[in-house]
């Protein structure tokens, strides 16, 4: 990409991306979990992280006569009884019986029951809202709002943090933290009784730790700002999927059909959805993105899998990474780390390197 900038774009709100996103809730491969592992983080593999990802929701399925309709697979007992409220809607397009059965007749592409565990193939997924209201189900609603009347809680909403602040001393000691408010525009510490944790998602965490005098010496003191640990990693290595969009005329669609409420709008189609929705919580307004998907690896999609991965191991990787990585011998050791588990993961049959919501 030649070193390119990129916007991101992240969940400016009270339970962040979750409110915001197309809810169609799924995992990444079991491969992609114990790869944090391999990288030296015990218990975040699979196995070790599978009970809490059980423990965090609530399933419901369709009704029987949805289930034996477009015939849907799942396994409920991959759920639990979290506070995350997770469903397959029993509104569905018509179009995916015929869809999700052009998959099926593939006997080149397994189709799995359920994608909670080694998710592979076609699979249905649960959309992100709560089956009893029928309203987004996430974070915020499932962790804040039950205990949001707490005397020891406090939220404080349009407020952005500026910096963390520092006991004195040559030890990096947190001692609280320095906000605006943004509706008086006035500027305040605060101080913690205990500790401070940071939590400010994969972009905001090492731009404020960056901002606060942690992170690369060079890059801090460019930038005017008092260096208080030297950490060359901070503000590297950040990752996220590509994503592809692909599109096909198709002649013989269904009536309805996603496409009546976003891509070619039908106001008419639309106006009887919210209708539908507001009088008795049913209709298209129900659905999410998707409510299935397609796992591939990448031997599944390009019969030069396995030259294309000898490519990629013989990269000389500083002639494709920023500077920083050619001149810091921990950030390249540990990227060349993860270079040589994401060739396994694109040369093994188990573990998708593509994901297509369907």
């Amino acid at each position: 990409m030649h070193n390119k900038t990129w916007m991101v774009h992240v969940g400016n709100v009270v339970g962040g991306g979750s409110v915001v996103n197309g809810m169609q809730w799924d995992r990444g491969s079991d491969a992609d979990y114990d790869a944090w592992e391999q990288l030296g983080n015990p218990g975040w593999g699979y196995e070790g992280l599978a009970k809490y990802f059980k423990k965090s929701t609530h399933f419901d399925g369709p009704s029987e006569a949805v289930q034996k309709h477009f015939n849907m697979t799942f396994d409920a007992t991959a759920y639990g009884n979290g506070p995350v409220k997770v469903s397959i809607p029993n509104y569905q397009y018509e179009d995916y019986v015929d869809i999700m059965g052009s998959f099926v007749s593939r006997i080149d592409i397994p189709h799995s029951s359920e994608g909670f565990s080694r998710p592979k193939g076609t699979f249905w997924t649960p959309n992100s809202i709560d089956n009893s209201t029928k309203q987004r189900s996430h974070s915020r609603r499932a962790y804040f709002d039950p205990v949001k009347t707490r005397r020891n809680l406090h939220l404080m909403t349009n407020t952005h943090v500026d910096e963390i602040l520092f006991e004195h001393g040559d030890e990096v000691v947190t001692k609280g933290v320095r906000y605006t408010s943004r509706t008086e525009s006035t500027t305040r510490p605060v101080y913690a009784a205990k500790e401070v944790i940071l939590a400010a998602g994969s972009v905001f965490t090492p731009h404020l730790l960056m901002l606060s005098g942690i992170g690369p010496r060079d890059q801090l003191s460019a930038s005017n700002i008092t260096v208080r640990k030297d950490l060359p990693a901070v503000g590297s290595n950040f990752q996220d999927h590509q994503a592809l969009y692909m599109r096909f005329n198709l002649s013989n669609q269904a009536i309805p059909n996603p496409d009546m409420l976003v891509t070619y709008p039908d106001p008419e189609f639309n106006a009887t959805a919210a209708e539908l929705y507001t009088t008795n919580r049913t209709g298209p307004w129900t659905f999410g993105r998707g409510s299935a998907a397609l796992f591939l690896p990448f031997r599944d999609f390009s019969s030069g899998y396995a030259n294309i991965t000898a490519l990629i191991s013989e990269q000389d990787a500083t002639a494709y990474l920023p500077e920083r990585y050619a001149k810091t011998e921990a950030l390249l050791k540990g990227f060349l780390a993860q270079r040589k588990i994401l060739v396994e993961h694109y040369l093994s049959d188990y573990a998708a390197t593509g994901e297509y919501p369907i």
